[in-house]
């Protein structure tokens, strides 16, 4: 299976440690070199990423790293960035094989959810997200994680704000054709163009599937606060809660 990652964006908020998101050391080791790691360490080995600020800094590093990582890598420009991140999913179609997994640059996950979510089957047309049922996890930030409101295993509603929810959306999913699509489809009403959005799409047909991780890690690594606290887990300590 052949793995997406989404490495356009700008990262504003972790910019005072370093001009690229992606390349921004968590323990000495840059975020996106973490998700490749994580990715083949799960048996993955082609992997298709979309670049967009500071481009060439991220490709030229992922290249001269390829061999460390013994993976295939293909990359992709969304010379959009700034939009909203389904125009950089979009910007792959095309350049990957389905079902594929996608994830963004800046969470770090237990290889083993990635093993269980790609073992998993899609109907046509479906996306599975992972989520995270566990409403106390420290690591999660709960004034930015994406919400999920899931109910038999099917995403009833999601979003940042809402108020009645069961799970966190982790930022990893296994998805196919179907996703494209209703991007695509969430385009051409003027929609805002992002992953959520077209995952509601998806669930007024009963295309949006959940799988829960469990007790398993992973973090959203998108402030420095977020950061401490992978760096926490990583060294073995105790992590707060914010």
């Amino acid at each position: 299976m052949d793995c997406l990652i989404i490495a356009a964006g700008m990262g504003t908020r972790l910019s005072e440690i370093g001009e690229s998101k992606p390349l921004v050391p968590v323990r000495g080791v840059p975020l996106i070199e973490r998700v490749i790691i994580t990715a083949r360490q799960a048996g993955i080995r082609n992997f298709t990423i979309v670049t967009g600020h500071r481009a060439e800094q991220v490709e030229d590093y992922l290249k001269s790293a390829a061999v460390r990582f013994s993976a295939d890598l293909t990359f992709c420009r969304n010379d959009r960035y700034e939009a909203p991140n389904a125009l950089s999913v979009l910007a792959a179609r095309g350049h990957i094989r389905a079902p594929f997994l996608l994830t963004m640059c800046d969470h770090l996950f237990d290889p083993l959810i990635i093993s269980d979510l790609m073992g998993q089957s899609l109907g046509e047309g479906e996306v599975m997200l992972a989520i995270d049922g566990r409403l106390g996890n420290p690591m999660v930030d709960l004034g930015d994680v994406t919400r999920v409101l899931e109910k038999d295993g099917l995403i009833r509603n999601i979003g940042k704000g809402l108020r009645a929810y069961n799970a966190f959306d982790t930022g990893l999913f296994l998805a196919g054709e179907g996703l494209f699509d209703a991007i695509e489809e969430a385009r051409s009403v003027g929609s805002e163009v992002n992953i959520s959005a077209a995952l509601m799409r998806l669930a007024a047909r009963d295309k949006a599937r959940c799988f829960d991780i469990g007790e398993r890690f992973w973090i959203d690594v998108d402030d420095p606060a977020a950061l401490r606290r992978a760096e926490s887990y990583l060294l073995g300590m105790p992590v707060r809660p914010l």
